[in-house]
């Protein structure tokens, strides 16, 4: 059993400023090394020279549903709900976090270590820890940053338990 990592890439409209879209969703090989040049706490030895920032609030529609539970009895046994007393036990255990003041809805106890990196930081990771998939989300991100309706690109991921 190994380390995995869930990653998206968003944008954002240069005429929509706080409207980030999902363009892609990419799954990175195993490369645990890599995982600890991107986030604290991947390593016994932090690599990584950026912070983990958590998932931006501003996150687009398609992350937020890939990174959250709904907190429902009713529908406790559906792929993206979570009864209230598994939901209450993820959040003391420190596995999950209320995502809403309602607190209807968890981030998944199961990912740990969220964060997002510009293009730039991932050029600096890339210039000490070499790795294709990397290069990939890189040239993807360039070019995205390169079209002239897109303001910003991002790469938003987490670790799965």
């Amino acid at each position: 059993m190994g380390l995995d990592i869930t990653c998206f890439i968003e944008t954002r409209e240069s005429h929509f400023k706080s409207n980030w879209t999902c363009k892609a969703e990419y799954h990175l090989s195993r490369d645990t090394e890599l995982f600890g040049y991107m986030a604290n706490g991947i390593l016994i030895d932090d690599r990584s020279k950026f912070s983990n920032r958590g998932v931006p609030s501003d996150v687009s529609s398609v992350v937020e549903q890939a990174y959250i539970l709904y907190v429902d009895d009713d529908y406790a046994n559906c792929d993206h709900s979570v009864p209230t007393t598994k939901a209450l036990d993820s959040v003391a255990e420190g596995k999950s976090f209320w995502w809403n003041n309602e607190r209807t809805i968890i981030t998944h106890p199961d990912y740990f270590s969220a964060s997002w990196l510009t293009v730039k930081e991932l050029e600096q990771i890339l210039s000490v820890k070499q790795n294709y998939d990397l290069e990939v989300i890189i040239n993807i991100m360039q070019s995205i940053n390169r079209i002239r309706v897109f303001k910003a690109s991002r790469l938003i991921f987490w670790f799965d338990r």
